[in-house]
């Protein structure tokens, strides 16, 4: 006996652009638009906390961080906007520290 599955176009598409969104992460789905930005927003606390600051010792967080968001909010990013952009960073947080 065939089974027929059927689906509603639009649902599939507003679960897949979900799903590019804000990954597979299983609690995103159950949660409303600020709780999904606060899991997202938590799950990048904790990878650039643990994942790269501790395993790799890094000091200097604020520029990694401001690095790491400048990379993800960006659609296209040159070498040297990005070397422009860090000596800028690098110069106000030596200011910021001292």
């Amino acid at each position: 006996m065939a089974t027929i599955f059927t689906f509603n176009a639009r649902k599939v598409s507003r679960i897949l652009d979900e799903y590019l969104v804000y990954g597979g992460f299983p609690e995103i789905y159950d949660s409303d638009e600020l709780e999904r930005k606060e899991v997202m927003q938590e799950y990048f606390r904790t990878l650039v906390q643990r994942d790269l600051i501790e395993r790799f010792s890094i000091r200097q967080e604020a520029l990694l961080k401001a690095t790491i968001k400048l990379v993800l909010n960006s659609l296209t990013i040159s070498i040297s906007k990005l070397t422009k952009t860090l000596k800028d960073k690098s110069t106000v947080l030596v200011f910021e520290n001292t």
